[in-house]
């Protein structure tokens, strides 16, 4: 399970948040939630920097490489299901997202990861259940007042007891994942935005740079690798060039085409 920060979001725009992600490994981009408004997203990059409503991505085409591998993933809507298949980074995936009364369900894979959870919410509570590569899940997002948000559950034998507190100085989080200790923030400065402390890969510490309204460099280290990168922001999508960690990516995705 991931809980990492994301920067883009909802709707294309800068807005730091952190993202609660059943999915450990990479594949095509999945869904998750975004703990501050409990919003479903979609989840776009290596490090999951950029995650944007499911109702924004009901379609959607990401083409370009990750690595030495060519990438192409298509998102299309039929029915009121979306289907999301492709491939990404060396792997080929087929998943749905089936609309449920409060959220979704998702089932198919991602690439690696066999999948089969219900993203719901009501009221102050968000939940995710299911299993996910033969995994028990269920953990419950919780907002405990207009600050702090709480990700309780288990995942297999894995324990999940952390707490997300947002302030004026930032974004903290706080707690235990398993074994693993998490201890980390996301702060804003008048030109960048700093994530440093210790998370699930150990420790972390990276700058998202803003050059300008629509373009964001990425430089320091987001996870078990260095990365150095950038996010260039469009009306109807956005691309990703550089070392994102494990890849050199160039590629890019367009929101609401598709093509067969």
């Amino acid at each position: 399970m991931e809980i990492k920060p994301s920067i883009v979001g909802p709707n294309l725009t800068i807005n730091p948040d952190i993202i609660i992600n059943l999915v450990d490994f990479l594949g095509l981009p999945i869904p998750a939630v975004m703990a501050g408004s409990r919003d479903i997203v979609m989840l776009f990059g290596e490090d999951r920097a950029v995650a944007l409503s499911v109702d924004y991505c009901k379609t959607f085409t990401l083409k370009g490489k990750t690595g030495s591998n060519e990438a192409e993933v298509i998102s299309s809507l039929k029915e009121a299901q979306v289907h999301v298949r492709g491939s990404y980074a060396g792997l080929y995936g087929s998943y749905y997202i089936y609309p449920i009364e409060g959220g979704y369900w998702i089932k198919g894979t991602n690439g690696k990861d066999q999948m089969d959870m219900r993203l719901t919410s009501m009221g102050t509570f968000t939940k995710i259940a299911g299993n996910v590569a033969g995994k028990k899940c269920e953990v419950t997002i919780t907002m405990l007042g207009d600050d702090v948000v709480s990700v309780r559950g288990e995942v297999g034998e894995e324990k999940i007891e952390v707490n997300i507190i947002y302030g004026d100085e930032g974004i903290k989080v706080k707690g235990h994942q398993g074994d693993v200790f998490l201890d980390y923030g996301i702060f804003t400065g008048e030109d960048r935005i700093t994530v440093k402390g210790i998370t699930k890969d150990g420790f972390v510490n990276y700058s998202l740079i803003m050059e300008s309204d629509t373009e964001i460099h990425v430089v320091g280290k987001p996870g078990i690798l260095e990365a150095d990168y950038r996010i260039t922001l469009y009306e109807n999508g956005a691309s990703i060039l550089g070392k994102t960690g494990f890849y050199k990516s160039d590629y890019a995705f367009v929101l609401g085409e598709e093509s067969e």
